[in-house]
């Protein structure tokens, strides 16, 4: 793979270290190279014209280009940057989050257990045990907005809160009779909605354990639940290919939308709760009002199923992971993709830092153990 067929590549400039190589094309692509295995390492969008030249910083962090338009932009084109393999799971990794701060990434996995990882010194902080059965996979985890609690979501059908400081059990919630899928936090932190193989989604009470509510009305399991940031609203999708919205407080449906052939994998709120993101196993990103359920442009790049999607706090950027092995993050006003990296396993989730312009991405542990995390800078997209 590279540029566009029969269009100009116009520019090449080799990185200081001599290890990698940028080109520019009229395809209005901007490709870093790995020369010595010839892989792809990094693309940026010029989403305002044909690339016509470039150049590095001395010390290689930095790319210039200019274009058709006049303008001269910089890029930051430090490479992705795994960290320090993690390979304290016995089975494949099946889920992960960020906490709220980034500093901390919970994991499950097929061994039954949670951990929780510093994200800077690769030190395992806490490790949750405590799910049942022949089968102790973990499919979902999730962090409250306080980063204290820790929800997974297991085969067992089980809900279980963990104290993320002392690693005690906080809290179980039994209702669903299989598996647990998806799991997602209310903005306040008292209430934690999932998602089953039973069909169903339900809200509880973090403090109490108890149902609050039981939203019914799809016809297979459950893939995805979100919060709305407002807190009225809650999303969930499926292998049913619907997407329902749900009010919190009735248990009524506002409205559902029904595919012809897409499952979702993944959903998330803007920060606004105006629009809701949707991740397909087909690898396209949909965008829909959360009013009204009207559906907005599409994003198109991923080749396998999309597993998380983050919004930036501005909600101007999505930051998408997939089975592609590739993490990219897309402007959702033009519906480019701005830029994106390769990993060398499933992505799992994703986290913006809104101080520093970085973008973190977890990936790993599922053609093997191994789990890394990669860092991307996104000043200047």
């Amino acid at each position: 793979m590279g540029h566009t067929h029969n269009v100009w590549v116009s520019s090449v400039a080799f990185a200081p270290d001599g290890r990698t190589i940028a080109s520019g094309s009229y395809d209005q692509t901007i490709r870093l190279w790995d020369i010595e295995t010839g892989q792809e390492c990094q693309r940026f969008e010029e989403r305002n014209g044909k690339v016509i030249s470039l150049a590095f910083s001395p010390d290689g962090h930095m790319l210039a280009s200019s274009g058709y338009d006049r303008a001269i932009r910089l890029w930051h084109v430090e490479p992705e940057k795994p960290q320090k393999d993690f390979r304290k799971h016995g089975g494949k990794v099946r889920a992960a989050a960020f906490a709220p701060d980034g500093q901390v990434v919970a994991t499950g996995s097929d061994d039954g257990v949670v951990l929780l990882r510093d994200t800077q010194t690769q030190q395992i902080r806490q490790r949750f045990e405590g799910h049942t059965g022949v089968l102790k996979t973990i499919h979902a985890v999730a962090f409250a907005p306080d980063g204290r609690t820790v929800a997974s979501g297991g085969h067992d059908g089980m809900v279980r809160l963990w104290d993320s400081h002392t690693g005690q059990e906080r809290q179980c919630f039994k209702g669903h009779n299989v598996w647990i899928s998806a799991i997602a936090f209310a903005p306040d932190g008292k209430s934690v909605v999932s998602g089953s193989g039973d069909k169903t989604v339900r809200l509880w009470n973090v403090h109490t354990g108890k149902q609050l509510q039981c939203f019914e009305g799809h016809n297979d399991w459950v893939n995805a639940v979100a919060f709305a940031p407002h807190g009225h609203l809650v999303a969930s999708a499926g292998n049913d290919s619907t997407m329902q919205v749900w009010d919190v407080y009735t248990g009524h449906c506002h409205w559902h939308v029904e595919g012809s052939n897409w499952k979702v994998g993944a959903l998330t709120f803007a920060p606004d709760s105006q629009l809701i993101a949707s991740g397909s196993y087909d690898g396209v990103i949909r965008l829909w009002d959360a009013r009204t359920g009207q559906e907005g442009i599409t994003l198109e790049g991923h080749r396998l199923g999309v597993t998380s999607l983050t919004f930036s706090l501005d909600g101007q950027k999505l930051a998408s992971s997939s089975y592609d092995q590739t993490i990219r993050l897309w402007n959702i006003r033009t519906g480019k993709m701005l830029a994106w990296f390769p990993c060398e396993d499933v992505g799992w989730a994703c986290w913006f830092d809104n101080g520093t312009c970085q973008l973190c991405g977890v990936a790993g542990g599922n053609t093997s153990y191994i789990l890394r995390i990669y860092t991307l800078e996104v000043i200047g997209q």
